[in-house]
């Protein structure tokens, strides 16, 4: 298994399901501008697990649905930790299609932490993005947290994320996600997407920084969409599996 890993890497893939809407739906933040981009309603669910020996894990469950036809409505959860640490996120998400290739969305977040001590921890944050659509690429910028907004105890993410999509053409895609976070400072991925079979699709990834590469495998079938992914880095090997579930058949 890590020589076929080894040999994939070099790039990093999205997947099948609507390529653009894993890598959206599924990221470490999301881009409510891409809400008009969805026509159907969809639940969605994933859990990464990093450290099995400690129990250290994050899990996604969210909604995306239209209240109208021009007013999308995304529910999310995060929840990151383990037994005795917890880092939960709630938001709430809406856009506006402004032209043809202009949208703009809000994210409203909701943040508590838990240690098993008295201290907890709670704030409230925005999160503002928009997108601009052409013919072959797509091109979101967002700005995760620009008030600022931070725990008594500890601080929250401060970044601007830009993030480009390329069609190739025929099956082919790529990504580009450049993003500059206060403390960390910026950080590089490039994907490559691959759609081999009408149900079967494969991505490829590499993260810069920190650096990390690894491969994800997706199903499609009518309403439904699988991924499993394996990622590599400084850590131990984390693995991931989510699913899609489409309320309408496009």
């Amino acid at each position: 298994m890590k020589k076929i890993l080894m040999a994939l890497v070099g790039i990093y893939p999205l997947l099948l399901y609507g390529q653009v809407q894993n890598s959206i739906i599924f990221g470490e933040s999301f881009q409510a501008s891409y809400l008009p981009e969805l026509q159907n309603p969809i639940i969605y669910s994933s859990v990464e697990s990093f450290d099995a020996e400690y129990g250290i894990s994050k899990t996604r469950l969210g909604a995306i649905y239209r209240i109208k036809k021009d007013y999308p409505l995304s529910i999310r959860m995060e929840q990151f930790g383990y037994i005795h640490f917890r880092e939960s996120k709630y938001s709430i998400s809406t856009s506006r299609q402004l032209s043809k290739v202009f949208a703009f969305g809000v994210n409203m977040n909701y943040h508590h932490r838990y240690i098993s001590a008295p201290e907890l921890d709670d704030a409230w944050t925005i999160d503002l993005s928009t997108s601009y659509l052409q013919e072959r690429y797509a091109l979101y910028v967002l700005l995760e947290n620009p008030l600022g907004i931070n725990f008594e105890n500890g601080n929250l993410p401060e970044s601007i994320q830009i993030f480009l999509i390329y069609n190739w053409g025929g099956d082919i895609k790529s990504e580009l996600k450049i993003k500059h976070e206060q403390e960390l400072g910026i950080g590089v991925e490039h994907v490559l997407n691959f759609k081999f079979h009408k149900q079967l699709s494969a991505s490829l990834f590499q993260i810069l920084k920190p650096w990390s590469q690894g491969c994800r495998i997706g199903f499609q079938k009518n309403h439904l969409w699988i991924f499993t992914q394996y990622e590599q880095g400084p850590w131990k090997g984390k693995t991931s599996i989510g699913i899609i579930y489409s309320l309408n058949h496009e």
